[in-house]
């Protein structure tokens, strides 16, 4: 068979034969709006050594025993993680250095303004038979993605804030740079406007419209 499928108490398993699986895998795409950013590309392939998409040794690549949680995983650890500038091969000899941490903190910004741009266009073209996802998640999480746009124009530091985009320190209010409040400030009406459109709670944050 081409693969099997089992239900189990209340999980299903899916089988897959690896050619097939692999074939999967290596087509999978998440979408990106701008210039790619660490094993993420803007046409949207993956790159990963479990994906056979950059070169990996021993259990880093496929195996007959690796399994969708540890590409998951993969993802989620190494490239949806906070510090994604150290994830450019040959970068981590830059952590805790000033200048690796300098370059860090300006390519979480980047990194940021092109999430807003991706979440705009994902509202704008969903991807088909993922419309209704699509629309509930930013009506359920709009609110705190323009909490967290609010606190980082006010100077808190990428990736300092709670889960509730609260802020979480003190010692990280104005670290964000000049720049980076500038472009944020073009972007956010737009997103503002976006999330509006799914029924997210925006009006807390209508003062953003003027930025």
């Amino acid at each position: 068979m081409e693969h099997l499928t089992k239900m189990d108490s209340s999980f299903l398993t899916l089988t897959f034969r690896q050619s097939i699986l692999m074939s999967l895998l290596q087509h999978t795409t998440i979408p990106v709006v701008g210039e790619k950013i660490p094993n993420l590309y803007e046409e949207g392939k993956v790159c990963l050594s479990l994906l056979n998409t950059w070169t990996g040794r021993g259990n880093e690549a496929w195996h007959s025993s690796s399994s969708i949680l540890q590409v998951l995983v993969s993802l989620q650890g190494l490239v949806l993680n906070s510090r994604p500038y150290f994830n450019e091969a040959g970068y981590d000899k830059q952590i805790r250095t000033a200048e690796g941490e300098k370059k860090s903190l300006s390519y979480n910004e980047n990194t940021f303004l092109l999430n807003c741009k991706t979440m705009m266009y994902l509202m704008r073209k969903p991807p088909k038979d993922f419309e209704d996802l699509v629309k509930e998640h930013f009506r359920r999480r709009g609110y705190y993605i323009l909490k967290a746009c609010d606190a980082y124009m006010q100077g808190n530091l990428i990736g300092s804030l709670a889960r509730d985009a609260s802020v979480s320190s003190k010692e990280s209010s104005s670290l964000t740079s000049v720049g980076f409040k500038l472009m944020l400030a073009k972007i956010v009406p737009k997103l503002y406007l976006a999330l509006n459109e799914v029924g997210a709670d925006c009006h807390e944050f209508k003062h953003l419209l003027q930025s």
